[in-house]
């Protein structure tokens, strides 16, 4: 079991707590096995699994089509990671104390919150660290539940809050029960509190600014809409629920498909209540175009564009395939690598040490040094002395980035996902650009590949999708 960095030069020793190493052990064992088309299968199953039951709940077009516009925000979101694993848990969590909250039977609630709730979160914490999300889940349940109870019966009211408090700290006390004990919250809190982390990394930063897409805008007006007139008709465990992920969700991208997990009851339940509003009222011809036209003909146009446009993540194997022939020659071989390619890089070539991976964005040395730190200096707002310094330090000869000859592949991202191609470069100098280009540029590796060439470097190996750069001493 890690519990040291040995994957990178530039941490070496550092404490590291794998917070996903049972699902890695899983992985790991599939691919060996050449399972990993069954993988694949499984982890779109957990990504699809809460709209499959929604669908399969919606009695009419338009809840059909209300689930596919959630859909359609959730696709970029699919992929064999660790977080659909977290995911599908949040969902079996959430339908769990959905039915759990119309239980009264004392013994039914006191088995389920004594002994399904912590086995349940003791998996959970083992799999992936984003058992928290149940934890607040479970906890707005308690909160709701007494609520419900406390203006009829405050003695029941009362039971129920202290068996739900007693459940949690017992439920809380086994999730200890994992490899790295009490650091597996230590790491958990430190990512989340790191200014790096929710600074630089895409998906720590708010969905709103990060990915404001027409199929979210249109969505988020209608959960609003939904949530403002229809809300009465769903528990209050719901409305809670959904609210406070909202909150997540603008908080941290990452947050987004949990959010839109709990917003599914609110959704199918509104929109039926909503149909059947407008099919009384007396002049009915525009509900009845917004309902039965307007909101189909929105969520099957954007279902399909989400889905068409979605894009599998591509690595760049025959560049690294290329390092890998250049590390085995050379003794001194200290890469520079691009952040997204770390992990990669780990698992394809793990005999050349990285500069930094997704493990380390909140790692800080005990000399306030860290990788990261190192890395956005680079990239971002590094003067040429700071490149200078921060490349003599760590000793690197080898750069290894993102070839971004053209200037569209370093524009700003919302441009690039609600912008047709056509009016792209037209609004990329706007003053609303602008305005948001510090916080949704990706650093403009343009800039340090020119510093390099300037600075004597050579290009060892450049293709559409990578290019690798070295001092004169690496042949």
């Amino acid at each position: 079991m890690p519990r040291v960095d040995q994957l990178s030069h530039t941490m070496p020793g550092f404490s590291w707590v794998d917070h996903e190493w049972l699902i890695e052990v899983l992985l790991a064992w599939m691919k060996s096995h050449a399972l990993w088309p069954i993988v694949i299968i499984f982890f779109t199953f957990f990504a699809a699994a809460p709209f499959l039951l929604w669908l399969a709940r919606a009695r009419n077009v338009l809840e059909i089509c209300g689930v596919l516009l959630a859909a359609s925000i959730a696709i970029n979101f699919i992929g064999v990671r660790p977080q659909m694993v977290s995911l599908f848990l949040f969902f079996l969590f959430f339908e769990f104390l959905r039915w759990l909250y119309e239980i009264d039977n004392r013994r039914t609630i006191t088995i389920y919150l004594f002994i399904f709730c912590p086995v349940f979160f003791w998996v959970w914490a083992n799999l992936h660290a984003g058992f928290p999300a149940g934890i607040i889940l479970l906890g707005l349940f308690i909160f709701a539940r007494t609520i419900k109870h406390w203006r009829g019966d405050r003695a029941r009211a009362l039971w129920f809050m202290g068996m739900g408090i007693a459940s949690g700290i017992l439920t809380l006390g086994v999730t200890l029960i994992n490899p790295y004990g009490l650091h597996l919250y230590r790491e958990i809190f430190s990512v989340a509190g790191s200014s790096e982390t929710v600074r630089y990394i895409v998906e720590w930063r708010s969905g709103f600014i990060v990915s404001p897409t027409l199929n979210l805008v249109i969505w988020s007006g209608l959960y609003l809409w939904l949530l403002i007139f229809w809300r009465k008709h769903n528990s209050l465990f719901e409305i809670i629920t959904t609210v406070i992920f909202f909150g997540f969700f603008a908080k941290s991208a990452r947050m987004g498909p949990l959010w839109i997990v709990t917003t599914l009851p609110l959704l199918v339940i509104g929109l039926r209540l909503a149909k059947d509003s407008a099919k009384d009222l007396n002049s009915q011809k525009l509900p009845t175009l917004f309902f039965k036209a307007g909101i189909p003909f929105s969520a099957v146009i954007l279902f399909s564009y989400a889905f068409w446009s979605y894009q599998i993540p591509v690595y760049p194997d025959r560049a690294v395939d290329f390092l890998k022939q250049q590390a085995s020659r050379q003794a001194n071989f200290i890469l520079f690598n691009e952040y997204g390619w770390g992990g990669y890089l780990a698992e394809r070539a793990p005999e050349i040490k990285v500069f930094i991976d997704g493990r380390m964005p909140h790692w800080i040395g005990q000399d306030g040094q860290g990788a990261m730190r190192d890395y956005v200096t680079l990239l971002y707002n590094g003067t040429p002395e700071e490149a200078r310094a921060i490349l003599a330090r760590r000793g690197v000869n080898v750069v290894f980035l993102q070839n971004t000859s053209s200037p569209e592949e370093e524009n700003k991202l919302w441009l690039y996902k609600i912008v047709p191609p056509s009016l792209r470069g037209s609004l990329a100098n706007t003053y609303l650009a602008k305005i948001f280009e510090p916080l949704l540029r990706g650093g403009d590796k343009r800039n340090l590949i020119t510093f390099l060439k300037a600075e004597g470097w050579r290009v060892l190996y450049s293709d559409q999708l990578a290019i690798i750069l070295a001092k004169s001493e690496i042949n």
